[in-house]
Parts: C-alpha cells; structure tokens; sequence
C-alpha cells in the first residue's frame, strides 16, 4: 500500500513539474522568438526543449515509473531528414522520447 501511494505522490509531482515546464519554456520559446534571430532561436529552443524531456524521462526513469525498451526509436532519433512520427496511442509519447535523444 505505502509503496502504491508513493507512486501516486511521485506521479503527482511529476505532473506539476511536467506543467510548469511547459508553461516556462513556452514563454522563454517566446522571448528568444522576439529577441534572437530565428536561426539562433529554434536552435536555442530546441536545445531547451531536448534538455527538458532528457531530464524528464531521466527521473521517470530512476523513479520507477517508466521501463522504456527503447531500440527501435534510437534508430530514429539519428535521422535529420524531415520525418511523420505516427504513434498508436493518444498519448505522443514516441514524439517525447524521440526529441529527447
């Protein structure tokens, strides 16, 4: 029971800090969109965005809460051409796991 209720509260917290990211680096995306040239903007915005999904997939991961068998999307993750990720569930999750390499 401990042990189910101390996933929730780490499921939890993960949620808030999945929140306030988003919302931080939406409006931190913003001022570099107005204050950068656009090269340097979506570099910058992409580093940021990357950064945060490792980080986020990293405490998943050390938690307990994530098992990630993840072969198949590290061949994707080295592709530069432009591409349509197409995941089988609602949740994006793929797209997720993919910017985060």
């Amino acid at each position: 029971m401990i042990k189910y209720c101390w996933e929730w509260l780490l499921y939890l917290w993960l949620l808030v800090y999945w929140t306030v990211t988003s919302v931080s680096i939406s409006v931190v995306g913003t001022v570099l969109y107005w204050l950068l040239p656009q090269k340097y903007a979506h570099i910058c915005g992409r580093f940021i965005l990357q950064k945060d999904f490792q980080l986020f997939i990293f405490i998943l991961k050390i938690t307990g809460l994530l098992i990630l068998e993840d072969e198949q999307l590290r061949s994707l993750a080295n592709k530069q051409e432009a591409m349509i990720v197409a995941p089988n569930h609602v949740a994006l999750w793929d797209v997720v796991f993919i910017v985060a390499r």
